[in-house]
């Protein structure tokens, strides 16, 4: 039976952090019309033989469209007064169009804007579709929890959708600012996937201070469970993506299966790395063998940076764990402040009362401000830190939480500390009559 996915996306800017704590504009959509928007956008899913009804609402200054790539969808491009404008129908500032289209083959696929795509996919308007078969949640079905349908090699327990892309932090301040940007000067300065850099990859969902990059990267599985990696390149340039310690099926390449049906040629090979072009979709599928963490990263180094912090970019996280609930970890306590001169720094002592935390996040605040991250210390037991980015006379209060991949834990205590610029016992009039 036809189901059928309507879905309402506005068009918006926003603001992107990453963990060099730069803060960037970006152009995203949002589920609600008082929403966030999101980088990259909300994830669609269907099955087989579903409609999906798309309503865009476009709240930026300039027309926007969506195209799909992979679909039987038909676009309408236009044209003003011969003019190539969109290669789709678009939706003028505080306009809305409708676009339909039924979901034919299995697969994970890319919806982008289709009006001048070079600047608006470049600042965030894309996302990701999940199209599984029909029988994907039905347990006596023969398509059961596989990416492509019985016989395809495809059963997976666990599904982790990657989208990889690319920030130039100057040309979207730019853009979002109305300005134009000379393309040929795009030089990226950060690497994300599922719009986040390492270590912000590893936090997990919903992470209250990434307000517009909602969805981690990190993958969670139990030895012995099927993981399915939906490896999508959305941004310009190609990635080399290594995973360190796993050699993975390759079972599809832009959604077509290598091993389509019982019967057929198996074309599926085995791979640790793979090269995925601008615009490609890889399907990986491995059994979680052995407990531990597996880093899964751009072979570039550059691709590892954020500006000059490494490691950084576009890096991310598997975590095999024996097939038990995992909790909450406890929330650190006796958190300590103490202020140095030399260098100027504050100084942090906490008690870890956790013992299955995989990180911490750091907190400050000054006076009546908002508490912000300062830092993702993705090291467990970690008891201490130094926070060098400080003023001298300013009085700054913290806070530090655990987390790991159930979610995170309550704060610990704050604490307070004034960094001083001279020695706590050096008395300027002393000084002065000697």
């Amino acid at each position: 039976m036809m189901g059928f996915i309507n879905l309402n996306l506005w068009a918006k800017q926003g603001t992107i952090k990453f963990p060099d704590e730069a803060e960037v504009p970006f152009w995203g959509f949002a589920t609600t019309a008082g929403g966030e928007p999101q980088f990259p956008g909300p994830e669609i899913r269907a099955r087989v033989g579903d409609e999906i009804i798309i309503t865009l609402n476009n709240n930026l200054s300039e027309f926007v469209s969506l195209v799909f790539p992979g679909q039987e969808s038909i676009p309408s491009p236009v044209k003003d007064n011969g003019i190539f404008v969109s290669y789709n129908t678009h939706a003028a500032p505080g306009g809305s169009v409708n676009y339909t289209f039924t979901a034919t083959r299995p697969g994970v696929f890319l919806y982008e804007s289709g009006t001048s795509p070079e600047k608006q996919v470049t600042m965030g308007l894309y996302g990701a579709i999940v199209i599984h078969p029909k029988g994907i949640d039905n347990p006596v079905h023969p398509d059961y929890k596989t990416a492509y349908g019985s016989n395809t090699g495809t059963y997976f327990d666990v599904e982790k959708v990657l989208i990889l892309g690319e920030v130039d932090s100057r040309f979207n301040a730019q853009i979002g600012a109305g300005n134009q940007f000379n393309m040929l000067g795009f030089e990226p300065d950060h690497w994300v996937i599922n719009g986040r850099s390492f270590p912000h990859t590893v936090l997990p969902d919903q992470s209250d201070f990434l307000v517009n990059q909602p969805v981690s990267s990190k993958i969670n599985a139990a030895t012995g469970q099927k993981v399915l990696l939906r490896c999508v390149n959305a941004g310009s340039q190609n990635h080399t993506f290594r995973l360190e310690g796993i050699t993975a099926r390759v079972a599809a390449v832009d959604s077509w299966p290598l091993k389509p049906r019982q019967g057929s040629i198996d074309a599926t090979y085995l791979k640790n790395t793979i090269t995925i072009a601008s615009g490609e979709t890889y399907d990986l599928i491995f059994t979680a063998e052995a407990e531990g963490q597996y880093y899964l990263h751009d072979r570039d180094l550059h691709h590892l940076y954020n500006v000059t912090q490494f490691p950084g970019g576009m890096a991310t996280r598997l975590d095999v764990t024996p097939p038990e609930p995992v909790e909450l970890p406890e929330a650190p306590s006796d958190l300590t402040c103490r202020a140095s001169w030399r260098p100027l720094a504050v100084h942090l002592n906490w008690k870890d009362r956790s013992t299955n935390e995989l990180g911490f996040v750091l907190e400050r605040k000054t006076g009546t401000e908002h508490f912000q991250t300062i830092a993702v210390l993705s090291t467990p037991n970690l008891t201490n830190y130094t926070d060098y980015n400080v003023y001298p006379l300013m009085t700054y209060t913290y806070r530090i939480r655990a987390y790991n991949s159930a979610g995170f834990s309550g704060y610990s205590n704050r604490c307070s500390a004034i960094p001083c610029p001279i020695p706590p016992f050096y008395n300027p009039w002393m000084a002065r009559s000697n």
